[in-house]
């Protein structure tokens, strides 16, 4: 049995030796993923001198103090620039995103410009300097330079940056799929009637939900009987189709807890089964290929905490997220806990701005104050006793 510290760490270990798989998405396509190499621009942004507002253009040094400037009959506007270059002594109008002429060197508002009688621009030149109100030429980037880095999380801005250095697919980190294998006599599909002694099964609902969050396809969900040939069947199913392969239930050693056997007839080979945690002692982890399968908990609550505290660290991992673990913060506990030493407990709580507290309903099968919880706060393994006002450690959920 290893601690929760050696576990994490081998399922980051093991989802960087396949982190590498790459596509090529098209721009409208990528956002929530991350650059899998650095991305560079294959051209200047803008691509040249540009006004910046509805204005008048033309060449500073040539005009003199309070000099009255004949305005050009033709203008530029945006996408349309006639006018590449202005005569001696005289402006032109100019629109927002329009081609700067070549030999224009300032854009001066129309609010603070006046036309004479005869129909000459005049200003005072001393409050205007060169290139104001032009956007330059590569001012925000220039041609081959990177404009996304590898691994950062494409977003609205990156994706429209990614667009404005002139690309139209960007190669991505891949989203891994997942499939779900639930096992138990006991479980029927909620909306069916519920017999004596079964109980309704939510655990690949819940396992759904949260992949979804994490924009995992899910491939298929399997419910099996706690028999060696149903788990095969929907084991191998899960294999054929996933990346990752999540399993809840059957992974403790009970008489009917069948999946690690499956696992060995399988193939599957072991990295670590058992931590030193509650809850979620019996948590499984292990590999096939270029695919990693989870043997989650049965008990809802437990079956949620080890797909936080493991599952979203390969994920992320996965998808090129160079930290993929949760921030640790410190806060004060809002009340007091007694445990015995030996396991780490990641318990159910609610940060505020002045403490962590701990709600009730801490069994593993119960939900109800995951519901209400906005953080997992973290007892280690060799702690017993904890008043209120302790520090301890906690990251959010």
């Amino acid at each position: 049995m290893i601690s929760s510290k050696e576990a994490v760490q081998k399922v980051i270990e093991e989802a960087l030796k396949f982190r590498h798989i790459h596509v090529l998405l098209k721009i409208e396509e990528a956002i929530g993923h991350r650059m899998a190499s650095d991305l560079k621009s294959i051209c200047h942004s803008p691509p040249f001198d540009q006004s910046a507002m509805d204005n008048y253009a033309f060449h500073l040094c040539n005009i003199q103090s309070n000099e009255a400037i004949q305005i050009s009959k033709d203008e530029n506007s945006a996408g349309k620039s006639k006018i590449k270059h202005i005569k001696p002594h005289s402006a032109i109008r100019i629109f927002t995103g329009a081609k700067i002429p070549a030999n224009a060197d300032v854009v001066i508002p129309q609010e603070l410009v006046e036309i004479d009688e005869k129909g000459k621009l005049q200003f005072d030149r001393s409050k205007f300097k060169a290139l104001d109100n032009i956007r330059t030429k590569g001012s925000q980037f220039k041609k081959g330079d990177v404009i996304i880095k590898k691994g950062e999380l494409l977003n609205a801005p990156r994706i429209a940056i990614a667009a404005t250095g002139g690309h139209s697919k960007i190669k991505v980190f891949r989203f891994p799929t997942a499939s779900i294998t639930v096992s138990g006599n006991e479980l029927v599909k909620p909306g069916t009637p519920l017999k004596s002694d079964m109980i309704y099964e939510s655990n690949s609902i819940m396992l759904h939900a949260i992949l979804s969050e994490y924009k995992i396809q899910v491939h298929g969900v399997f419910r099996s009987e706690d028999k060696i040939a149903s788990l095969k069947k929907c084991i191998s199913n899960c294999l054929k189709t996933s990346d990752i392969v999540l399993i809840s239930g059957g992974i403790s050693v009970g008489k009917y807890d069948l999946v690690k056997d499956v696992l060995n007839e399988l193939k599957v080979k072991t990295v670590f089964h058992k931590v030193k945690q509650k809850p979620g002692k019996p948590l499984y982890f292990g590999t096939i290929g270029k695919k990693f399968v989870f043997g989650l908990p049965g008990n809802p609550a437990a079956s949620l905490t080890c797909f936080y505290e493991y599952v979203i660290p390969l994920i992320k991992t996965l998808q090129g997220d160079k930290e993929p673990l949760r921030i640790i913060k410190k806060a004060r506990l809002g009340n007091s806990y007694s445990k015995k030493s030996g396991l780490t407990h990641f318990l159910k709580g609610y940060v505020n701005e002045k403490s962590a507290n701990i709600l009730s309903d801490q069994e593993s099968y119960k939900l109800t104050s995951f519901a209400e919880a906005n953080c997992l706060i973290i007892i280690p393994e060799n702690e017993t006793e904890l008043k209120a006002g302790d520090l301890v450690d906690y990251h959010s959920i």
